[in-house]
């Protein structure tokens, strides 16, 4: 994940911070009490620099999934008190505050006042590892936004999310903070179960050749490469199909326990597949003991390198084998090195003249040299127990497996979703997350980012009211809606030939426009028409729409969007230099940039469609 600050931090969520135990956010945003700090899983890029061993005193608690939880508190030792849990699918309330806008300080005491506010915030399954979690966050103006974590999108699973579900129905997705690890197209993966099995097939075949006598010099050994947590589903299914428990290092055994206790099932189901192993059976899939399993956990990068391109690691690889026949411990785990009170028992240890080491990846295929190298395979010189060289033969295979999302996946998301913008939680730099940014526009909302950037505007001339509370519900309840509400959404739900149509006996000289500061029912101010005209409306329609919508600004903006869209990143510069009074043009100036925009944008017409102004409206 990346440090960027806009990574970590949620819009219009002051105080809520994700995955961000790193720099400023750690030394400073965790000393408030009153901070909502969320860990989406237990990966050391997302727990990132969290002090261990009790060092952690906030105050601001950290927030997570269950089994997150466990693993904070007995794993990292974070204070218990500091840890709060919150299961799957489970909705919780943040309040805080926000400064009070400037209509409502001038008739405050005093100017410092804020005002509360808050956020209904809901953990779903992530598809990732063990107690990993997307977040979905709902805002009192409506708004939802959904920061991913590290995920693997399975439709069959997310779309089955409630809150998210009607989040997406009614068409309330925002922001989406993007899990891009792999956004580009030449990203594609197998599903899960399909590279599961492959693992696992393998493994048996592999084993089968075994001799009964473990003291045989002519057995096979087979090594998984993991994650400190993550994959274990590869891992209990190479042992169920080979009838024997895999060994693994202490951490990893206390982190496996750590899941086991939650109660809860590993279960996937994609394209007819399925694996589904429940926690107590899994306690006694995991041993410590070398001399009952030929089935071995190494860390990643102990087969092979991935990056920039795959590297097999044949001599660490022998070498672990050479140290087996020595009865030395594998010392390393990503961890640390183990204590020698974690030590395997040392006796009827097998040796072995074969080994075959698997790395389940998303790299896989990322190159042409990857896959051709995806079997690499050689015969190594060891030192043998009795001086002797021995040699052993090691081949190292890549497996396209991921627990993040493929480039596909990602899309298929983004689509479901329909939000206004993503943000890119992994890319190498600024310019790299532009381009991700850009292979996803097609499937975002552009009506709501057109909304949003004329709410910005015009937030110096629209004083409206607060926002009343849009937070979804599960039921049927309707909110309640004033006059100017319905009457808003029966003028949105005519056509633009319509209004005219219906409107065209409403006569200009009727509607009396009053100067600012003199709103009232019935009549409309002024600026908000010469505000509407500035950005390219043509006043009648901008009066027309302001008198339908009871002279509220937003609303009238929203109507007159319906038909129109934004035609150039010119016209957007224009009309907010015009209506932030940023542009320090003569008026003639203008006049002439105006309509040297309207004279370029009538060449770009096409048939039976006429520009009016800057926005190009259907007849």
């Amino acid at each position: 994940m990346n440090s960027s600050d806009a990574c970590h931090v949620v819009e219009g969520c002051p105080g809520v911070y994700i995955d961000a135990f790193q720099g400023h956010f750690l030394r400073q945003k965790s000393k408030n009490p009153n901070a909502l700090f969320i860990l989406s899983h237990y990966h050391g890029d997302h727990y990132q620099q969290l002090p261990r061993n009790f060092k952690y005193q906030g105050p601001a608690s950290i927030h997570c999934t269950p089994i997150t939880t466990r693993l904070l508190k007995e794993i990292h030792e974070v204070p218990s008190h500091l840890v709060v849990s919150h299961p799957y699918g489970a909705t919780f309330d943040y309040e805080f505050q926000l400064p009070v806008d400037s209509k409502t300080a001038e008739t405050s005491n005093s100017h410092k006042e804020r005002r509360q506010d808050k956020v209904k915030v809901t953990f779903y399954d992530a598809h990732h590892c063990p107690g990993a979690c997307i977040v979905v966050f709902e805002l009192s103006n409506g708004n939802v936004h959904v920061h991913t974590g590290d995920m693997r999108y399975n439709a069959s699973l997310f779309q089955t999310f409630p809150r998210l579900r009607i989040a997406v129905e009614k068409n309330k997705i925002d922001c989406v903070y993007l899990d891009t690890t792999y956004s580009h197209p030449k990203h594609d993966f197998l599903p899960q179960e399909v590279a599961i099995d492959t693992i696992a097939s393998q493994t048996q075949a592999l084993l089968a050749k075994n001799s009964s006598d473990r003291h045989s010099c002519s057995r096979t050994l087979v090594m998984l490469s993991c994650y400190s947590i993550g994959k274990e589903k590869v891992l209990l299914e190479s042992s169920k199909r080979c009838n024997q428990p895999v060994y693994v290092s202490a951490t990893k055994f206390r982190m496996l326990q750590c899941i086991d206790n939650n109660g809860e099932t590993f279960e996937s189901k994609e394209d007819g597949h399925s694996i589904s192993v429940s926690a107590n059976e899994s306690t006694s899939t995991y041993t410590r003991d070398l001399s009952t399993s030929d089935i071995h956990v190494i860390p990643m990068g102990l087969a092979g390198e991935m990056w920039p391109f795959f590297r097999p690691n044949f001599q660490k690889i022998a070498k672990y084998v050479q140290d087996l026949d020595f009865g030395i411990v594998p010392p390393e785990t990503e961890m640390g090195r183990e204590s020698p009170d974690d030590a395997a028992p040392t006796s009827k240890r097998p040796s072995y003249d074969k080994v075959v080491a698997f790395i389940p990846t998303g790299w896989a295929n990322a190159s042409n040299w990857n896959k051709k190298n995806a079997i690499s395979i050689k015969d190594v010189v060891i030192e043998s127990i009795n001086g002797t060289p021995r040699t052993i033969h090691v081949e190292v295979r890549l497996v396209s497996y991921s627990e993040h999302s493929s480039f596909s996946e990602l899309q298929a998301f983004v689509q479901y979703l329909r939000p206004r913008t993503v943000i890119p939680t992994v890319f190498s730099n600024e310019a790299d997350s532009q381009k991700i940014v850009t292979r996803f526009q097609h499937l975002l909302d552009h009506t709501k980012a057109q909304k949003a950037f004329f709410r910005t505007m015009t937030s110096k001339v629209d004083k409206t009211q607060p926002a009343q509370d849009e937070y979804i519900t599960t039921d049927n309840e309707n909110n309640p809606s004033d006059d100017s509400i319905v009457k808003h959404q029966q003028f949105c739900n005519t056509s633009p030939c319509q209004h005219e149509t219906d409107n065209a006996n409403v006569e200009i000289t009727q509607i009396r426009s009053v100067p600012s500061g003199e709103e009232s029912p019935g009549n409309i101010t002024l600026s908000h028409v010469e505000t509407l005209v500035t950005m390219g409306f043509p006043e009648q329609e901008a009066r027309r729409c302001l008198f339908q919508c009871s002279n509220n600004m937003s609303m009238a903006i929203d109507s007159l969007l319906g038909a129109c869209s934004v035609q150039s990143a010119e016209i957007h510069r224009t009309c907010r230099d015009a209506v932030n009074g940023t542009d320090q043009r003569g008026k003639s100036q203008k006049a002439e940039a105006f309509g040297a925009g309207k004279r370029k944008r009538s060449t770009e017409c096409t048939q039976g469609t006429q520009i009016t102004d800057f926005f190009q409206v259907k007849r």
